[in-house]
């Protein structure tokens, strides 16, 4: 390897290097994630006020990995929970707007994930909570010392925690219970309001 990097000593992982090209192995030294991609991990400093743990391993489980242009996941036991088709992940301000940068909204164990400059959330089991990417933004806002989620659509500004809850997606959980009816009728609300 050309570069080893520890991702996170309590999952015992390793970003490895080798002419370009990036994988993951344990602390024995197997082979997790084989050495096949074009990045692995995240710029965390691009999402500061996220306060991300680490730049390899998100919500506790995911790690991203970069394949030509597109984005993709595998969890830490090296199973791929995605394909590779996120043209970025998380939201970035622009520095005209207001608000926080988003990659994780940890009091769901969500990720935001993008395509063709549209956004949703992300369970860690890799399910999308809208089967369309409905959002203009999705950030973090900081009022008063609270934290909380917001997301841009038609013009509006809906509170991504509230629309969670409402969805049956229960905070600190991995968002397995939800209710699927009710996420079907929210899809297909949403789709009749485009």
């Amino acid at each position: 390897y050309t570069n080893i990097e520890l991702m996170d000593y309590n999952a015992e992982l390793y970003a490895v290097e080798n002419e370009g090209k990036f994988g993951v192995i344990d602390f024995k030294g197997n082979i997790l994630i084989n050495l096949d991609y074009d990045a692995i991990g995240i710029d965390a400093s691009k999402f500061k006020e996220n306060d991300i743990k680490s730049s390899y391993i998100l919500a506790g489980k995911l790690i991203p990995v970069k394949k030509g242009d597109l984005w993709g996941f595998f969890d830490t036991s090296g199973k791929q929970i995605t394909e590779y088709k996120y043209d970025e992940l998380g939201y970035i301000v622009p520095s005209n707007n207001a608000g926080y940068s988003l990659l994780v909204v940890p009091e769901y164990n969500m990720i935001v994930v993008e395509k063709d400059e549209k956004y949703t959330v992300m369970t860690t089991d890799g399910k999308e909570v809208w089967d369309f990417f409905p959002f203009d933004s999705v950030y973090l806002s900081i009022e008063g010392g609270e934290t909380t989620y917001k997301m841009s659509y038609n013009a509006q500004t809906l509170d991504l925690g509230d629309y969670l809850d409402k969805m049956g997606y229960g905070k600190n959980t991995n968002s397995a219970n939800m209710n699927t009816q009710e996420n079907e009728n929210m899809n297909k609300s949403e789709e009749n309001q485009q």
